[in-house]
């Protein structure tokens, strides 16, 4: 998913850091105010990007999907709203029908990296003010958020809070989630 205010990525743009699952309805917000861009899947922020440029009034074409410049994707859409204010990350997760998507809203659950050592998903976790995920939290919703939001694509291999062995201390890279436990 991109997500861009123009057509040309010079102003700024917001690419997903997951893969849409094939044949599955996914909720995607997409939420512009004080030149900041955030991006939802499935209630889940995504990511965000400040922008250069403030946006102005346009009389622009709206593209959704696929614009002349890029590919795009084959997709339905069912929906679509359109909001003259900010929408609250509680109003995004208010939408989500999650018998069609899968997951329920919750900032419980976030990507620390795709692919990294146990130390940079550690750090990342740390950010967030969270803490890299149990094998509690994975399997009580962990592994179902990655797999829904397009994050456990190459390998199904993610760290946990307790990780002990060798990988830990070595050039092993996997996937790190973050949990508020």
């Amino acid at each position: 998913v991109r997500a861009s205010p123009r057509a040309q990525a010079a102003g700024g743009a917001l690419d997903a850091s997951g893969v849409l699952p094939l044949r599955r309805w996914t909720h995607i917000a997409v939420v512009y105010t004080c030149s900041v861009l955030r991006l939802y899947i499935n209630g889940v922020k995504d990511g965000e990007v400040i922008l250069e440029e403030p946006l102005g009034e346009s009389d622009g074409t709206l593209y959704i999907g696929r614009d002349p410049w890029r590919a795009g994707t084959k997709a339905f859409l069912d929906d679509f709203r359109w909001y003259s204010r900010e929408v609250t990350p509680t109003e995004i997760g208010a939408m989500l029908y999650p018998g069609l998507t899968g997951i329920a809203a919750s900032d419980s659950i976030s990507l620390a990296c795709a692919s990294c050592t146990f130390p940079e998903a550690v750090r990342a976790c740390d950010a967030k003010r969270a803490t890299l995920c149990s094998m509690q939290g994975l399997f009580s919703g962990g592994y179902h958020t990655a797999r829904v939001m397009g994050w456990l694509t190459g390998s199904s291999e993610v760290w946990y809070h307790e990780e002990e062995g060798d990988e830990v201390f070595e050039h092993t890279e996997k996937l790190g989630l973050c949990c508020l436990e």
